[in-house]
């Protein structure tokens, strides 16, 4: 049987990335460059898995889902900076980490990462509907476990991280 096409791929075949590369002064070691692109089947997973280890490292506390937020992404995006910036009008500080996630009928979730003051389900579900114009008003929040920052950037195995 002969290995996957994924796992021939040394380095990344982009045209730029090929052509460029750092070398270490001190060791005198070669690295190739990446293209940066998440369709890249070299540069891709590795992005995926920076931004994991990014959002692992930050230690997130609560695991945010708000459904039906759109069937756009402009829609998506409009409800997410609503959401936020009403939080913040109303005094809570928080860091976050969202993803939007397309379900099989068109429309779109919300995952969010949060790290700050807690902010009480029955408040975030009135942003929601009022973001949404009263079409939403599910919200979901449970802790964050090892494994949620995998299951919102979808690299590892889903294993139920919420």
């Amino acid at each position: 049987m002969y290995p996957a096409l994924e796992d021939q791929i040394r380095c990344c075949t982009d045209k730029w990335a090929v052509r460029h590369y750092l070398v270490h002064e001190g060791t005198g070691v070669v690295l190739p460059m990446m293209c940066g692109k998440y369709k890249c089947k070299y540069c891709g997973p590795r992005r995926v898995e920076m931004w994991r280890s990014l959002i692992e490292a930050a230690e997130p506390e609560r695991f945010i889902t708000l459904t039906g937020v759109g069937q756009t992404l402009a829609d998506v995006g409009r409800v997410a900076t609503t959401m936020v910036q009403r939080l913040r009008r109303q005094g809570y500080t928080f860091e976050y980490c969202m993803t939007f996630e397309q379900h099989k009928n068109g429309n779109f979730h919300i995952h969010m990462l949060q790290k700050g003051d807690y902010i009480p389900q029955k408040f975030l579900s009135a942003c929601l509907r009022s973001a949404t114009r009263g079409s939403s008003y599910v919200v979901h929040i449970s802790r964050c476990r090892p494994g949620t920052a995998g299951y919102v950037t979808k690299c590892g195995e889903k294993t139920g991280a919420w």
